[in-house]
This record gives C-alpha cells, sequence and structure tokens, in this order.
C-alpha cells in the first residue's frame, strides 16, 4: 500500500515519459522495492523470462499481434509455417 499511496504516481509519470518503455521495468521496480521477491531456486527461471520479454520487445513481437501482420513480416512463407497461418 505504501508503494501506491507515496511512489506510484512518480513511477508512472517518470516511466510514461519515455517513448520505448521496457516491458519488464514493473516487475525490476517492484522486485528493487522489495515488493516481491523470487522464490528459492526461481532466480534463474525469472531472469529467462526477463531476458525472453526484452527480445520479444526489441523483435517487435511484444503484446497481442494479428495474424495478418506476422504473415506480411514473414519474408519467406515455408509450407510449415503455412499450415500455422491457415489453422486461425
Amino acid at each position: 500500500m505504501d508503494f501506491l499511496a507515496f511512489l506510484a504516481e512518480d513511477y508512472i509519470r517518470d516511466y510514461c515519459r519515455n517513448d520505448n518503455p521496457d516491458w519488464t521495468e514493473g516487475y525490476r521496480i517492484y522486485q528493487r522495492l522489495g515488493i516481491l521477491t523470487n522464490g528459492l531456486g526461481h532466480s534463474r527461471m525469472m531472469d529467462e523470462i526477463l531476458r525472453r520479454s526484452q527480445w520479444l520487445q526489441s523483435k517487435d513481437l511484444h503484446g497481442q499481434r494479428s495474424v495478418d501482420e506476422l504473415k506480411a513480416r514473414c519474408t519467406v512463407l515455408y509450407e510449415s509455417q503455412a499450415a500455422l497461418f491457415d489453422c486461425f
């Protein structure tokens, strides 16, 4: 509750100033402030999730993408890929 009462508005204001925000920043803020902690033995798994999320964001694959948008990004459509797009 202290975070919401005293810090949240400042973090939101600072975070929203960035034109290309990092989608994993919220997790890191909460962890840095001690609001959440990794369970015993989960540090590596969380690191992998954060790295994968940042990679997806760097390739503009994060969030909800339509099938048509993803298909348009394919420079070569292989038969196995076509089958993936046909199932939607």
